[in-house]
């Protein structure tokens, strides 16, 4: 399976946003010329004090008028804007960090972002990633998976840009042949392209920070 290497970064909300404006340029134009148009007229009208608006007035019945087209395009971009970020969020890679722990709760297996197709395959492919790195043993002996509670954030990073992150969590009631001879404070991980010579045991600290 290709998979790409990534470092999880935290993003600014100004990061996201501008993110989901590139999106947007790249979708649909229209909203964002139509507002940009509108705020340049505004700016002008105001340097000449207001004087189209003034004109314009006689062809409104009543600053009513005014003050109900004003908020109708307000709620119109706001309802755009939810959509556009949803759309964009929605579109995001995904990727799949996978830990085992040990029935004590100590890290001994991690796969860091991997491949993730949707979002109803993490239990299903957490357990298959924990098999292939026990030596293709298909008959793990876990507890319910634990779904981070933070699970589907936005990420970034810079070889691919922003992506939804995903975590699992599984723990052993039975510690499998493959692990039983794993040295003690070590942990085995797997990382991109994830090929068999990819996996390296490494201190159980170096595992924490990921």
């Amino acid at each position: 399976m290709e998979q790409q290497s990534i470092n999880n970064e935290e993003i600014s909300w100004i990061q996201l946003k501008c993110a989901q404006l590139k999106y947007v340029f790249h979708t649909d134009k229209t909203p964002i010329i139509v507002t940009l148009a509108f705020i340049v007229w505004v700016i002008i009208d105001y340097s000449s004090g207001w004087k189209v608006a003034d004109d314009f007035k006689t062809l409104w019945n009543s600053d009513l008028d005014q003050i109900v087209s004003s908020a109708t395009l307000v709620v119109a971009l706001f309802v755009w804007h939810g959509e556009i970020s949803n759309n964009w969020k929605q579109n995001l890679p995904k990727r799949l960090t996978v830990e085992f722990k040990n029935p004590q709760e100590e890290l001994v297996l991690l796969c860091i972002n991997a491949y993730l197709s949707h979002d109803a395959d993490i239990r299903n492919l957490g357990q298959q990633i924990g098999g292939q790195m026990c030596d293709n043993d298909r008959f793990l002996h876990l507890r319910a998976a634990l779904i981070d509670h933070d699970t589907g954030r936005i990420a970034y990073s810079s070889e691919t840009g922003h992506y939804l992150h995903y975590k699992v969590t599984f723990i052993f009631t039975q510690l499998p042949e493959a692990l039983k001879n794993l040295p003690e404070g070590k942990c085995k991980k797997w990382v991109f392209p994830f090929e068999s010579q990819n996996m390296e045991i490494v201190e159980r600290t170096s595992c924490l920070n990921y």
